[in-house]
């Protein structure tokens, strides 16, 4: 099943569909940024993920959440190239005429 975007912004181009992986992709990055937000703003003596009471702020799985960011942002990077490299193209040229 995949899902369907209408623009609007022409009328001869159908609305494109996308894969529900995509949208999983983009929506990784975000999830695990805030999951290392909680973990690093929890109370020292809450416990997120067990029984364990005495991690510290900045290590364990806040660092794990952080890594984990990291490695799904070049879904975003690469989005935003695409973009850009479609706004490029879309852009009239200027052959010196104003």
């Amino acid at each position: 099943m995949a899902t369907v975007i209408a623009t609007g912004a022409e009328k001869n181009n159908p609305p494109r569909r996308i894969a529900p992986a995509y949208v999983l992709r983009l929506a990784a990055a975000p999830t695990f940024a805030f999951m290392a937000a909680v973990a690093a703003l929890q109370p020292e003596d809450a416990s997120f993920c067990g029984p364990v009471s005495d991690a510290r702020h900045l290590s364990g799985m806040t660092a794990m959440y952080l890594l984990m960011c990291v490695f799904h942002l070049p879904a975003w990077l690469r989005l935003a190239d695409d973009r850009k490299r479609k706004s490029r193209r879309l852009k009239p040229e200027r052959n010196g005429a104003r």
